[in-house]
């Protein structure tokens, strides 16, 4: 296979892997719930959130238990929007007043009279009015309800209660906003959420609700109260008869598909760099000319692959030594050193200093764990170069001597 072929799948299949990256990193479910800061529906909360960004008010997602709650009293608020869960209890109940009494709010905003509203000791009550938009109030000295007018107030409004203050009133004088004093915080409580959603949250005075709190500390959104899937009850209906049961392909959905028909043109890109081929075989007349290097090239790498390469190198220094021992006329037993100088001597310094060179790297190769095959075709070229100017040698003696004779 050419080598711009190659290129070209791998880049193809990188180009495949990327969007699979990016197809399950879409896939991070999106909390979609009613009150949701990631929501972006008409329900949903994620105005209230770009809001507070946009007027660079520190803004968090609270994702975590109550008793990871931040140790500090820099006046921090906790909004809790329509919570779907149920209310906290024991040490999460705990943490989250001590957190309060510290100096820090909560803001609770719960349109139905649930657990929470016991948990923070409020109660609702029916207030009529003649229209949807109500004129409110403010009985405390915040600068943002002071600025309030009106209010489309569909809900219910707060009972008096013990130790419950009266924060935003409409003109009849019925309890909209109220709040209770623990410590040196507060827990604050609206029992209508629908004023920050994304679709009212840009209708009468509503957008000063939510910036109400903000002058000093930190604003977290609860997101522990949104669960991202449904909340249901332990006990589900089992299916009806008629009703055919859930298999692989109903679990799929199209993200899913995507996903599998992205897998499988990526593993056909890798057959194909591999070498595999779906189409007929195709046979053609090619000719093609061999030579030496490339069985020495595949000798090489089975013998790295066999781990025989040590006895490889050492057969063809023996087999070179042996050489030129008898070339040069020299005893069996002769020692390198003296080797060294009578190739000098008769061959020349650059002779020796190329055969001792290529001597001293295999032996010290031998102490390796293993080399590459390129260095074994290295060498191997080498000595056999060596090896033909030992016969270039021997055969332009006899003519060296009898020309002397002459």
């Amino acid at each position: 296979m050419r080598r711009s072929n190659i290129f070209w799948i791998l880049a193809v299949v990188a180009l495949i892997a990327l969007v699979i990256a990016f197809s399950f990193l879409s896939l991070h479910p999106r909390n979609n719930q009613p009150y949701s800061t990631e929501n972006p529906k008409p329900d949903g909360l994620k105005a209230l959130y770009l809001l507070y960004q946009k007027r660079e008010i520190q803004v968090d997602l609270w994702r975590s238990p109550y008793t990871e709650l931040p140790d500090s009293s820099n006046q921090e608020t906790l909004f809790i929007i329509d919570p779907q869960v149920d209310a906290p209890k024991g040490e999460q109940l705990q943490s989250l007043l001590r957190w309060v009494e510290k100096g820090n709010r909560i803001v609770l905003w719960e349109p139905k009279d649930s657990e929470w509203l016991q948990t923070f000791q409020f109660e609702l009550e029916d207030c009529l009015s003649e229209g949807l938009v109500r004129e409110v109030v403010a009985k405390e000295g915040n600068p943002w309800l002071k600025q309030m007018t009106r209010l489309q107030w569909p809900g219910a409004c707060i009972a008096p209660y013990k130790n419950t203050e009266p924060v935003l009133e409409d003109r009849d004088g019925h309890i909209l906003i109220a709040k209770r004093t623990v410590g040196k915080g507060s827990i604050y409580f609206i029992p209508e959420s629908l004023l920050i959603t994304n679709n009212n949250i840009d209708k009468a005075d509503h957008v000063a609700l939510p910036l109400a709190w903000t002058q000093n500390g930190k604003v977290w959104l609860d997101q522990t109260v949104h669960p991202l899937f449904d909340v249901s009850s332990p006990e589900e209906p089992a299916p009806s008869a008629g009703q055919p049961s859930p298999n692989f392909f109903s679990m799929l959905k199209e993200d899913g598909f995507l996903i599998l028909l992205q897998i499988l043109l990526v593993l056909l890109g890798w057959l194909y760099a591999r070498g595999k081929r779906f189409a007929a075989p195709r046979y053609e007349m090619v000719q093609e000319e061999r030579n030496a290097l490339e069985y020495v090239e595949a000798m090489a790498k089975w013998y790295t692959r066999a781990k025989v390469w040590k006895e490889a190198l050492l057969a063809q220094q023996a087999t070179l030594r042996r050489e030129v021992i008898e070339t040069l006329h020299l005893p069996v037993q002769t020692t390198d050193d003296i080797l060294y100088q009578r190739v000098e001597q008769y061959m020349g310094s650059s002779f020796r200093q190329r055969y001792e060179h290529l001597a001293e790297r295999i032996r010290q190769a031998q102490t390796q764990k293993r080399i590459s095959p390129d260095v074994f075709v290295k060498w191997s070229i080498e000595m056999d170069q060596l090896r033909k100017e030992l016969v270039k040698w021997k055969t332009y003696l006899p003519q060296n001597q009898g020309t002397s004779r002459a």
